[in-house]
């Protein structure tokens, strides 16, 4: 199969995935500043499950890692993981008509694939260029979708019925993604290793807020599903999650990203 047979197939998914998106979440609208969770026992199940996960290997992996490997090769890493998620982002800046987020994302990603030795090096922040992802579900919400019932996805963590079908589309639009499908033997094992990485950074970073937060909360679940009600305004308004938005999802919820981009 050609590469444009590939490229037409996933694109026609896309589009569909889209009007199924919009159609769906923009029939789940919820009252401002509630939280609709009517799948409550079977999301604390969820929750119960991937925070057993987190605790014996997520966790333990990001201790090590966070341990065993050098300061300039984590922030390498973890610059290269950002770095590979802005084509997505400027996909949906320019689907929500935010031209000028749009060109500062493309000039990023220019700049620090050309000087920043493919996006290792973060040359182009010191230069008023700074990081913002996007994601489907972002876009959704501004066209008008509501969020929908909140839902805990396995391994994926906090999310809703708006984000998860962002989640699907955004698999399926993801450029960088879309590379590793060109028939060869390594696509699966390059989404399989971003992935891994993606969840391992980004729960390096969030040992001491996550271990905080479960200690002062009399009800972990309750406090992640309106951490991550938070989080996703913030992000949707473009706006920055204040310190008590730190949440599982940030965790989970990048590596759902990583996964959206499979």
């Amino acid at each position: 199969m050609s590469w444009a047979t590939i490229l037409r197939k996933r694109i026609g998914c896309g589009l569909v995935a889209i009007m199924l998106g919009g159609l769906v979440a923009g029939c789940a609208a919820n009252a401002p500043g509630e939280v609709y969770d009517p799948l409550e026992p079977m999301n604390r199940q969820i929750f119960a499950f991937n925070s057993a996960v987190d605790t014996t290997l997520v966790r333990p992996a990001a201790f090590i890692y966070r341990e065993a490997t050098p300061r300039p090769f984590k922030s390498m890493l973890s610059n290269f993981l950002s770095h590979i998620t802005l084509p997505l982002t400027i996909v949906h800046d320019l689907l929500q008509g935010e031209q000028e987020r749009a060109e500062i994302a493309a000039s990023r990603f220019f700049v620090n694939t050309v000087v920043g030795m493919g996006g290792l090096f973060d040359v182009a922040t010191p230069h008023g260029l700074r990081y913002h992802g996007e994601d489907m579900g972002q876009t959704l919400a501004v066209h008008g979708s509501g969020e929908g019932p909140y839902l805990v996805l396995p391994l994926l963590g906090p999310s809703n019925l708006r984000d998860g079908i962002g989640t699907l589309i955004d698999r399926v639009i993801d450029p960088v993604s879309a590379l590793t499908y060109i028939p060869n033997e390594g696509g699966m094992t390059l989404r399989a290793s971003r992935t891994g990485a993606t969840v391992v950074v980004t729960r390096e970073r969030l040992i001491e807020p996550l271990d905080s937060l479960k200690r002062e909360s009399l009800d972990f679940y309750t406090t992640m599903r309106s951490a991550y009600g938070q989080r996703r305004q913030a992000e949707i308004s473009n706006g920055n999650p204040g310190p008590d938005a730190f949440s599982q999802s940030d965790a989970f919820g990048d590596a759902e990203k990583a996964n959206a981009a499979e």
